[in-house]
């Protein structure tokens, strides 16, 4: 597939602040609008990018599968945190006396491992389409 090259030049120009918007959409989710879906799905658009950019994938589709598996994991096991300490699964396990910057850190670090479980899932999806289509080509 030929692609124009303006259409390359754009989307190699926009990639970076597509990284930056995704990863500010994370990181900043526990008091703007966003999270870490909408950050996770605008950094998996990132790379659907780069690939119309370069024409070629960047990642290797076993390794997506495999980091993704561990982010589930350890989503789980932060929620478990909470479950031993408070009784409920996906509670805050930060003293509710502590400084307000501090006790944002488990929603950041929900939505940092929620954001990268969805890229990588969006990424690893596109990866799986597009290797279905050079199969059949």
């Amino acid at each position: 597939m030929r692609l124009s090259s303006l259409l390359v030049n754009i989307a190699r120009f926009i990639f970076p602040f597509m990284l930056m918007f995704g990863l500010y959409v994370i990181l900043y989710g526990d008091v703007s609008p966003g999270g870490g879906f909408q950050g996770g799905a605008i950094l998996a658009s990132a790379y659907i990018t780069a690939y119309i950019a370069r024409g070629e994938r960047i990642f290797e589709m076993g390794s997506l599968v495999l980091l993704e598996k561990l982010l589930y994991v350890l989503i789980v096991a932060l929620a478990l945190v909470s479950v031993f300490t408070k009784g409920e699964a996906f509670t805050s396990f930060i003293p509710p006396l502590e400084p307000l910057n501090v006790r944002r850190l488990f929603l950041i670090a929900m939505n940092m491992l929620i954001g990268f479980k969805v890229a990588l899932g969006l990424t690893s999806l596109f990866s799986a389409f597009v290797e279905q289509e050079s199969v059949d080509d």
